[in-house]
């Protein structure tokens, strides 16, 4: 249980372990890196110092604000300088194509022994850019062979001009620096000086000739306006004598009070028609009635001729009155008042027939007249939206002159104004600086330079060699068992060169044989001493060998561990390989001699399939003959009571068990002897299949004793050394 412990415990210190591991293999590797590193610094040094000093000269310059003046034509063409991006706009030209351009004619640096010519490199990754297929691949713009106004020269001068030209703001400020590299100091001064006032011409051009583009624009459209407003004035003109107009102002006066009397007057005729409908409808109701009710009514009220035949008639009834007391109806004083009397009122409704005709003509008249008011105001209400409609077009053609009037005006005052500020110079820039012939080289900085080189190559070599490490898949030594198995390596045993002891099989002879083999020895004695170490305060005498698949050396490991053994203790070595044994080969044991599947079948006696080799000091129990069911034999009970027997008897007990992920034997005998030892073959086996072996242990709670490493090459000091170190920690 412990063994597992310690087996999953290990992948939570995987960091730490891969650090250890990442370290241990730079120091392996330390004279490589190291050669490496100072070859490469020494190559790197001698290259910086054979290039020529570079010196820089610096110029400052101070971009001002263009403070506008009373009389400026800036709102025209101008920019806003207060703004931030003015000064990185400023910057931005004085990095521009323009003005290196500018100083490069003046100075003649295209025929200067610094911008002439191009080293090979350079040409020939020009020759490769004017290959159309690497042009659409890396999206390269080839350089022109030439143009009417410049050649390939001169865009090679432009390309090296701006690469050695530097522009830095000063921070908070509005002073930038203007740089130039050079290996000429001298020539670096005058560039740079050359380049700000190169900017301080380009800026007053720029204004003049915008100033000048300005003033002919407004001359030209000063003319144009003057002409539009000339012809505007004429439509207006027209206008007003096609429609016999003088002053829309007055006529509209004079419309506005006829209406308003016509208005009061239909109001004055429609009450007069309404009070003669009144009195005609009233007249008409009492028509019917005697004179007393005609009467009440105020038109015939107001007669005197009704008034006074009302007087009459009530002079004459009265009369009738008085004679009809004294005579008869047939007298003729009677008869007399009586017709009297009727010849008044005769007379009275005549005259009241008079007075209703007269009413209703009053009516009618009144009705007329209220007609032709109506109409009259329909035909002023008329004429007055014809003028409306006057008026508007009026008003266009006034508002259009107007319009036209303001724009001459404006454009009138901005030509005198351009032509007032046409001659002023207004300061965009200045020196603050002038660049100085500069003493001392900027460039190269040959010793940092030197460093900085010698570290690259120390990094890029130990890069390399970490990155060759991890994409190696195999294992080779103590090491990769840690870092990539995640497992305890007991020992690394080293490759034999004899071809014959390899192909016949490598046995305990290799072990005694301390002259020829005298690594190989040491290294079984370290495995040894590291098992035992591994096992202390434990009392296990069981030790299982295997290994992922077959041909990784797991049987000679088995025989000389146990062969190492020996000198010690009383060691019993079996073969487990009940499919392909090889022990009884490796000790010239007689095929015919029983072994451990006559003991598990047959019941054979245990004492009469031990061998004692003399020359090992080994007692030896082979695997006897093939067995087909050799799951069955080593499953059974008979072998977990033959194991409790041998253990009465031995004090180490050696297992060879056949290849785990070819058979699950080892498994079996792993669960039975508490743990396996795994066998791996030096830069052979692939570290997925020992991280499955190992996976399939953990999966069947099998403890994994350790790793061993076989057929290492190398140097057998090395191998020593790596297993003592991993002894020691």
């Amino acid at each position: 249980m412990n063994e597992t412990h310690t087996s999953t415990t290990q992948p939570m210190t995987g960091d730490i372990f891969q650090l250890k591991g990442h370290l241990l293999t730079l120091k392996s590797h330390a004279f490589t890196i190291i050669a490496f590193t100072i070859i490469f610094g020494v190559t790197a040094a001698m290259y910086i110092y054979s290039k020529p000093s570079i010196y820089q000269a610096n110029a400052t310059l101070l971009i001002q604000d263009q403070q506008k003046s009373a009389l400026s034509i800036d709102e025209v063409y101008g920019v806003d300088t207060t703004k931030k991006e003015y000064f990185q706009t400023q910057i931005e030209i004085l990095k521009s194509n323009h003005i290196a351009s500018t100083v490069i004619a003046d100075m003649g640096l295209e025929y200067h022994n610094e911008f002439k010519g191009a080293s090979s490199i350079k040409t020939k990754l020009e020759e490769l850019k004017s290959i159309p297929l690497l042009q659409d691949l890396l999206g390269v713009q080839p350089t022109p062979d030439g143009t009417d106004d410049y050649e390939k020269g001169y865009y090679s001068t432009l390309n090296k001009f701006k690469n050695r030209l530097v522009i830095e703001p000063v921070r908070n400020t509005q002073l930038v620096k203007i740089g130039f590299r050079a290996k000429d100091p001298k020539l670096a001064a005058e560039i740079a000086n050359r380049v700000g006032q190169a900017y301080i011409d380009s800026n007053f051009e720029a204004k003049l000739s915008i100033t000048q583009n300005a003033a002919n624009w407004l001359t030209d459209n000063a003319a144009k306006m003057k002409q539009q407003l000339n012809d505007s004035e004429q439509r207006l003109q027209d206008y007003l004598q096609q429609e016999g107009l003088v002053d829309l102002n007055g006529i509209d006066d004079i419309y506005a009070g006829e209406i308003e009397d016509l208005s009061r007057k239909i109001s004055e005729i429609r009450n007069r028609r309404i009070e003669a409908e009144t009195r005609v409808s009233l007249l008409r109701k009492k028509a019917s009635q005697d004179l007393d009710s005609l009467l009440s009514m105020d038109e015939f009220a107001n007669q005197a001729q009704i008034r006074d035949l009302k007087l009459a008639e009530i002079d004459a009834e009265k009369l009738v009155s008085e004679l009809s007391q004294r005579y008869g109806p047939k007298h003729d004083k009677m008869i007399q008042a009586n017709a009297q009397l009727e010849a008044i009122r005769t007379k009275a409704k005549s005259r009241i027939r008079d007075l209703s005709s007269s009413m209703q003509q009053d009516l009618n008249t009144a009705r007329t007249q209220e007609l032709l008011l109506l109409k009259e105001m329909k035909r002023k209400r008329g004429e007055f939206q014809d003028l409306g409609s006057q008026r508007a077009k009026y008003d266009q053609l006034r508002r259009e002159v107007e319009s036209n009037k303001k724009l001459y005006e404006a454009l009138l005052n901005r030509e005198k104004e351009t032509d007032t500020t046409s001659d002023y110079q207004n300061v965009t820039a200045r020196f603050t600086d002038r660049a100085m012939i500069p003493l001392f080289p900027v460039a190269p900085q040959r010793v940092k330079l030197t460093f900085i080189a010698a570290f690259l190559g120390f990094v890029f070599i130990s890069v390399i060699v970490v990155c060759l490490e991890i994409i190696r898949n195999t294992i080779s030594n103590y090491k990769d068992v840690e870092d990539k198995l995640g497992a305890k390596c007991l020992g690394v045993l080293p490759y034999i060169k004899n071809a014959k002891l390899r192909n016949r099989g490598i046995s305990y002879s290799v072990y005694h044989d301390r002259e020829k083999h005298l690594p190989y020895s040491e290294a079984c004695r370290s495995l040894r001493t590291s098992l035992l170490l591994h096992l202390t305060n434990k009392k296990q005498k069981f030790i299982a060998v295997t290994s992922a698949i077959p041909g990784e050396g797991k049987t000679a490991t088995s025989i000389n561990l146990a062969t190492s053994l020996a000198s010690m203790e009383r060691v019993l070595l079996i073969d487990c390989d009940l499919r392909r044994p090889s022990i009884a080969a490796r000790f010239d044991i007689a095929k015919s001699v029983p072994g451990l599947s006559q003991i598990l079948s047959m019941d054979m006696p245990v004492e009469q399939c031990i061998v004692r080799h003399e020359d090992s000091k080994l007692e030896v129990i082979t695997s006897g003959l093939s067995s087909p069911n050799a799951q069955e034999l080593l499953q059974s009970s008979k072998f977990s009571k033959l194991l409790a027997q041998l253990e009465q008897s031995y004090d180490r007990i050696i297992i060879d068990t056949p290849p785990l992920l070819s058979v699950s034997d080892a498994l079996i005998i792993g669960q039975k002897a508490n743990g396996l030892i795994t066998v791996v073959k030096s830069e052979s086996t692939k570290t997925p299949l020992v991280n499955y072996a190992l996976q399939k242990q953990l999966q069947h709670d099998v403890p994994s004793l350790g790793v061993v490493v076989n057929q290492a090459k190398g140097k057998a000091k090395a191998y020593l050394y790596e297993q003592q170190y991993a002894y020691s920690s």
